[in-house]
């Protein structure tokens, strides 16, 4: 039997506590691939994408894969569930299968080269549809327990913050792990120290002589500090969201309601409000027939002289 080439595909769901459900989730996946003689070509993780809300199509890792069908033959999921929970789309997949030739294996028994694996799919996948109705008033309950203990329930970590504890109880922490190194000054910068030198260059510049424009502050940024994924660049309108962010500064989450340790207080980060308000009555809107290319600057312009 000639080895069959598997695209793995794991999700996890939106809003649900951090986990490290992928691990278990790829170790499924392998185990399937070993079981059916395959090997994985590519294995697409979907983080804090929801099953139910999100088609199975436009799924940011999965949907480009589905979209290269010559690249594998089949796909394994550990259950019918992280690839999707929306009955209809396990039937617009199986049509995609039938046009392009694949076929869908899975850790719980899921087989769709044979007409009882096709049907036994269908089922788990309307299961699953129901179960995700049941379950969404026990995660609001248990996300509000969350908030009012403090622990993390999930979703994107803010820039400045990181994961500890354990499952039930994460909880979010300022990240003071060093991060990197300025080569002029040889200075070790974490997260909470880029933050802290966002405000005090935007309030009062590096020698006093002036708070730092957006633009500049992103400029300087982009040159010397990785994003929080390690792609992409800085741009200004990050670096406003990120000073008026309650989430960032303060370890609010988006009720207002305190999640962790703030970075600043909240003297300091009303003054940084009043500034970003002041500054925003004061900006020209552009002339009606200005040329946007010659409004156009030069990143690298904006930066201190001593700046490596």
């Amino acid at each position: 039997m000639d080895q069959v080439r598997l695209l793995g595909a794991l999700r996890e769901s939106k809003g649900r506590d951090w986990s490290d459900s992928f691990d278990g989730q790829e170790k499924d996946v392998e185990g399937v691939a070993a079981r059916h003689r395959g090997v994985l070509v590519e294995i697409a993780r979907d983080r804090d994408v929801s099953g139910r809300e999100v088609h199975l199509f436009k799924r940011p890792a999965l949907g480009p894969w589905l979209k290269k069908p010559d690249l594998y033959d089949g796909i394994a999921v550990q259950k019918i569930d992280r690839l999707t929970r929306r009955p209809v789309d396990i039937y617009l997949f199986f049509e995609w299968c039938k046009e392009n030739g694949k076929f869908l294996v899975s850790a719980d028994g899921v087989d769709t080269r044979t007409r009882a694996g096709k049907a036994h799919a269908e089922l788990l996948a309307m299961v699953g549809g129901w179960e995700w109705e049941a379950i969404q008033p026990r995660n609001r309950d248990s996300r509000a327990r969350a908030r009012e203990a403090g622990r993390w329930h999930g979703g994107t970590v803010p820039y400045g913050y990181r994961i500890t504890g354990g499952k039930g109880n994460w909880r979010l922490v300022p990240d003071t792990v060093p991060l990197f190194s300025t080569v002029a000054d040889r200075r070790t910068w974490s997260p909470v120290d880029v933050l802290h030198w966002m405000i005090e260059t935007f309030l009062f510049g590096e020698d006093g002589t002036g708070g730092w424009s957006y633009l500049r502050i992103a400029a300087w940024l982009d040159l010397h500090v990785p994003t929080s994924t390690g792609r992409g660049q800085w741009n200004h309108r990050t670096v406003k969201n990120m000073l008026r962010s309650g989430a960032n500064l303060l370890g609010e989450d988006s009720h207002g309601n305190s999640r962790a340790k703030p970075l600043i207080t909240m003297g300091l980060f009303q003054q940084v409000q009043r500034e970003m308000d002041a500054r925003a009555r004061t900006i020209k809107p552009p002339r009606a027939n200005a040329n946007l290319h010659q409004t156009r600057c030069d990143r690298t312009a904006l930066l201190p002289q001593h700046a490596d």
